[in-house]
């Protein structure tokens, strides 16, 4: 061993690759592709194995798992990147094509007696007739519903557009197709067509807008990892919609004022018909098919066998170790459903500032736009919080935020200025956005791999419709039957020149019966009941458990692997090899890997490697732990005996031998020697209570005991409190310990060496 006392001691340890010279080393793509290799290697070892024990052809599972030039290029870490930045592009300008019309739809339907020759020209008010009709209120959700309607139609044909023409087609189906009835939405308007024609026309543009499932299902074949995803699908429509209300409304209050003001109501959707148009080109050249491994199924149920009936896409799933959904994942996807059918009804705040807000507040009528605009900046806040708690867990996000939008409506009824007012329903608005954007990651998470592009298509359909369908509840039953007012010049509901909305319409007997804030009240209520279908099992499905760590596999590890396969030595496996290890073991009858303890003279010039290795192994050690808590108590029976065999397997080493106890007991005493700590017999007791504390009880005689294999699970939940907390010390020590080993390396092999070496 080499002397180090003449090393600088800026320099690294010998045999430690530094952090700097590693990132040198290593490339994103390098990296992705050593993991890509890794995880088909596994997937097809794992397919062979459990076909064969079923005596079934494997050549058969391998096969879609074969790659293509252009599986190749998706999983390029630079080109997959480069397909979200543009699908995010795409999405903008699909979404930029709605949002600029949003905020003009009042101007169609509300009449404006002052209004110019030149304005009623350009539209405004064009409509105003057939909704004192109808009445304002509904008329203004009519609107809307129909192309919820027409959205909803679009996301039920999704999945099977995407089994006839691809993702990409589906792309341009959406876009070009966007394009085309934006422009007749625009002729409707200037023609002067009538309310029925521009409503058609409008339902006809939410048929083409399909792009927002298709978007989610190209992420979903693209992206493996359930964080990892629900990040990408989170920032192309957490960018998309703020860029949307805010160069909406922007936009469009320059586009209908191109003659004067309010003189040209119809431009924006000429402005959206190019957007789209844009978007389709985008499309057309720069986003490629991206890699299908599995059979699309449009009929939402099971996978169709092979033609030589030998297995089904269950077994293959299996057999390949692909996400492997709930056994009642069916029903937890109705939940799901439920609650945000409950969470769509309850929705207050946008329906009342276009009501009540207009009439109590002028202000919000007269500068509508810029109202709109600072949804964008809610947005901005609640999509990073509601990604931040998904990594906790998404069932408890929504709770979580379902609760605090609840309230926060009920705080509006406290208002009495248009400042609070205002205040209370953006952050009203930030916690139900919060809220709704988990349920679509869940469902992924929740369906078969197979079955995703469907249940996708459904999920969003569900969503349009309910979107679309929800305000005709409480909407016309109470907000406008509520008794408003006194407003400005002594505004009453009883004055037929000052309503908003009118009560002639579904519930005249209901007029001016309820009291105002009724609205606000009901809906708070039905959004905090919203939470309760997910205490149907869907909380069980998505526990609370802190964010995994990715452990990516660098060319210290591979070089570890190679290692242990030449030679046997698991020195530097990580704990996730040396698991890949023991499990090949378990198959094939054989012991657990296991190695001498060794010196700690011998470990000296290792030891910052082994501290930073500790870490991950700590992280990995909780995931692993996780996995087998929850695989106890809601996997398959198979799974189950699986795990049980995995702890017969490691209860059958767990007593160490009188060597290996004596090795371990001399590494311990050197380092206490090496760092400081003194002759532990001067004071036995507080060792002993410092020993105990650091290593708390768990289980009598630990694997060994009887209760440990009957009721595993309460013991590995004490292992997993145990390494959460190793961890928390860990990091915490981190930061001292990097500063000081430097200096304390320094003349350490010289006072730990035997005199004469």
């Amino acid at each position: 061993m080499e002397n180090p006392q003449g090393s600088d001691s800026g320099m690294t340890e010998p045999g430690l690759v530094s952090d700097i010279d590693l990132e040198k080393k290593l490339t994103l793509r390098k990296i992705a592709r050593k993991v890509q290799m890794t995880q088909q290697a596994t997937r097809a070892m794992t397919a062979v194995s459990v076909l064969q024990e079923k005596g079934k052809d494997a050549s058969s599972v391998l096969e879609p798992t074969q790659t293509t030039d252009k599986d190749d290029i998706m999983r390029n870490p630079k080109m997959r990147q480069r397909m979200i930045f543009i699908i995010t592009l795409v999405n903008c300008c699909d979404m930029m094509g709605e949002l600029l019309t949003m905020p003009i739809m009042p101007y169609y339907y509300q009449s404006f007696p002052d209004a110019s020759q030149e304005q009623e020209d350009g539209g405004l008010g064009i409509y105003s007739s057939e909704s004192e009709k109808i009445g304002l209120g509904l008329t203004m959700q009519i609107g809307p519903a129909v192309f919820t309607i027409g959205g909803f139609l679009a996301m039920m044909a999704s999945a099977e557009l995407h089994r006839i023409i691809g993702k990409k087609g589906a792309f341009l189906v959406w876009t070009f197709g966007g394009s085309i009835c934006f422009l007749l939405c625009g002729f409707a308007g200037d023609l002067r067509w009538g309310l029925g024609y521009f409503w058609f026309l409008r339902f006809l543009t939410g048929v083409f807008a399909g792009a927002e499932a298709t978007l989610t299902a190209y992420f979903s074949d693209l992206i493996d990892d359930p964080t990892e995803r629900a990040n990408a699908i989170g920032a192309a429509l957490g960018i998309g919609m703020p860029v949307g209300l805010i160069a909406g409304p922007v936009c469009s209050g320059f586009l209908i004022d191109l003659n004067g003001s309010k003189t040209t109501l119809f431009a924006p959707f000429y402005f959206g018909a190019a957007l789209e148009f844009i978007a389709g080109v985008l499309v057309l050249f720069f986003i490629v098919e991206p890699p299908t491994n599995m059979a699309i199924s449009s009929s939402g149920g099971k996978a169709g066998k092979r033609e030589d009936g030998e297995m089904n896409q269950d077994e293959t799933d299996d057999a390949k170790g692909v996400h492997k959904p709930p056994v009642n994942w069916k029903q937890l996807v109705y939940l799901c459903w439920f609650s945000v059918a409950l969470g769509e009804f309850g929705e207050g705040a946008m329906n009342h500032v276009q009501a009540m807000g207009f009439i109590q507040y002028p202000w919000i009528a007269d500068n509508f736009k810029w109202v709109f605009m600072i949804f964008s900046a809610v947005v901005f806040v609640a999509l990073p919080l509601s990604l931040t708690l998904q990594q906790y867990s998404m069932a408890w996000t929504v709770v979580i935020c379902r609760i605090a939008a609840a309230g926060t409506l009920m705080l509006v009824v406290t208002a009495e200025d248009i400042g609070p007012y205002l205040f209370w329903i953006y952050f009203h608005y930030m916690w139900k956005i919060g809220g709704v954007v988990p349920f679509n990651n869940m469902v992924i998470e929740l369906v078969p791999t197979a079955e995703r592009d469907f249940w996708i298509g459904a999920d969003k359909a569900v969503g349009q419709l309910l979107n679309g369908v929800s305000p005709f509840l409480f909407v016309p039953m109470i907000l406008d039957s509520e008794k408003w007012g006194p407003y400005p010049d002594n505004c009453e509901t009883e004055l037929d020149y000052c309503y908003y909305s009118s009560c002639g319409g579904l519930y005249p007997s209901l007029c001016g019966k309820f009291k105002e804030n009724t609205f606000l009240i009901v809906t708070g209520i039905t959004t905090g009941l919203s939470v309760l279908p997910l205490f149907g099992g869907v909380i069980r499905a998505f526990p609370w458990k802190s964010p995994e760590t990715k452990v990516s596999i660098d060319e210290e590890e591979e070089a570890a692997m190679r290692a242990y396969r030449e030679s046997g030595d698991i020195t530097w496996l990580t704990l996730e090899q040396i698991i890949q290890v023991n499990m090949e073991h378990l198959k094939e009858n054989k012991p657990p890997v296991a190695s001498t303890y060794g010196k700690l003279v011998d470990d000296m010039e290792d030891i910052p490697r082994i501290r930073k290795m500790a870490i991950k192994d700590y992280e990995f050690s909780m995931h692993h732990l996780n996995y087998l808590i929850n695989t106890l108590q809601n996997g398959s029976e198979e799974d189950k005996s699986l795990v049980f065999e995995m702890l017969k397997q490691s209860a059958d080493v767990s007593v160490p031998s009188e060597q290996e106890r004596e090795d371990f007991l001399q590494w311990f005493g050197d380092w206490l020697q090496y760092a400081g700590y003194g002759n532990p017999s001067q004071m036995p007791r507080m060792w002993k209570a410092l020993i105990m504390t650091l290593f708390p009880f768990i289980v009598e005689n630990g694997e060994k005991n009887p209760d440990f294999l009957q009721n595993p699970v309460r013991f590995l939940i004490r292992f997993d409190n145990y390494f959460r907390s190793t961890l928390k010390i860990e990091k915490e020590n981190d930061k001292q310990w990097q500063r000081q080993w430097r200096q304390s390396m320094k003349g350490a092999f010289a006072r730990l060496r035997p005199r004469g070496l």
